[in-house]
């Protein structure tokens, strides 16, 4: 797949392009995983609170660039045009922080993100 050209198939793919392009996605997806939603757990497992409020900063500085790369991406999704791996990435963990407000729910209202400061991810999971 990495080495060929691009899929000759005409469905739908979560990962289309260039095998560049589709290896930049993969990249994307895992960033998200390491930056979005590994804090989300911390948050949730730590026991010391300035644990838990490390956490969250780094939660926050995460859906902060997820939006940046989202708003110069362009597009409806978080990495342009068309649903990808990296909208799959992150769409179970955003409505866990976003919908359901498990961190508030939880762990209090300090722990509430402000999703007005993020509208491409908050129209995203509209």
């Amino acid at each position: 797949e990495l080495a060929g050209g691009p899929s000759a198939s005409t469905e739908p793919s979560l990962l289309p392009g260039l095998p560049s392009q589709r290896a930049e996605l993969r990249l994307q997806a895992d960033w998200v995983n390491k930056h979005c939603c590994s804090p989300f757990y911390q948050i949730l497992v730590r026991k010391e609170q300035t644990e838990r409020e490390a956490a969250l900063q780094a939660l926050n500085a995460g859906i902060d660039d997820l939006e940046a790369t989202a708003v110069v991406c362009g597009g409806d999704f978080l990495a342009g045009e068309t649903l990808s791996i990296v909208d799959l990435a992150f769409i179970p963990w955003a409505y866990r922080i976003m919908v359901c407000k498990i961190l508030e729910r939880y762990r209090g209202p300090s722990f509430a993100l402000d999703m007005t400061k993020r509208p491409k991810i908050a129209k995203w999971i509209d």
